[in-house]
């Protein structure tokens, strides 16, 4: 529990790095997910190939690979609604909206996984969805409902069922369920930027560390030490 404990607060502090790295890239938010998706996904495949963890996708359920398939369909929503919450809401408000969805996890887990509530868990709860209510109704007041605000409480609604798909997932690799997931994420992720128009954009090496930061560092890594933790 202890090294779980430590995987798991490494890939907070990482995931917390995100829209910072991405406010420096010069790109649409649909470019910047395809981009972290791709890398991301290419990263966790050489891991697992290093690993041998090929065969355990062979011998996966059927069930598995359908709930695998789906929690990249959630992941690519997650990440779509919350870079688009990021540019026209800010990182700092998009972000506390995205983590709404631990509210939304401990919810779905007692009615799909029946682990029941408890004192710490329910007073978590109502702390945090007061905290969020407090902020964001601020600035629902400053704004009025915006296209940010939906945007961000969409990637809450698409990460916790990213959580309860990748909970369903059983006998696949540590590291290739994550890599099959990232590579799922990235097809619907690039159908969806193929169809936006987008503009020409010079970028120059400090945009490629970010944009290669945060594919390989804060989603290749990140997501390792997030589901194996």
């Amino acid at each position: 529990m202890k090294n779980a404990y430590i995987k798991f607060i490494l890939a907070a502090v990482i995931f917390g790095t995100n829209g910072i790295i991405a406010s420096h890239i010069p790109l649409s938010s649909y470019e910047i997910v395809l981009t972290r998706t791709v890398l991301g996904g290419f990263f966790l495949l050489i891991l697992a190939t290093a690993r041998r963890e090929w065969g355990s996708l062979r011998r996966a359920s059927r069930t598995s690979l359908v709930w695998l398939v789906l929690s990249g369909l959630f992941l690519s929503g997650n990440w779509l609604f919350l870079y688009e919450a990021y540019q026209h809401i800010g990182v700092s408000l998009a972000t506390l909206m995205c983590y709404c969805g631990p509210i939304l996890i401990m919810i779905l887990s007692y009615f799909v996984f029946h682990e029941p509530f408890t004192v710490p868990k329910v007073s978590a709860m109502v702390i945090v969805t007061v905290g969020i209510l407090c902020i964001n109704g601020a600035a629902d007041q400053a704004h009025g409902l915006s296209w940010g605000l939906v945007c961000g409480f969409l990637s809450a609604v698409c990460f916790a069922l990213l959580v309860i798909a990748m909970k369903k997932v059983s006998g696949i690799g540590g590291i290739l369920s994550p890599a099959c997931q990232l590579l799922v994420a990235s097809l619907v992720v690039a159908a969806v930027t193929l169809s936006m128009p987008t503009a020409p954009v010079s970028l120059d090496m400090t945009h490629i560390a970010c944009m290669v930061c945060l594919g390989i560092v804060n989603t290749g890594l990140g997501y390792y030490l997030y589901f194996s933790g």
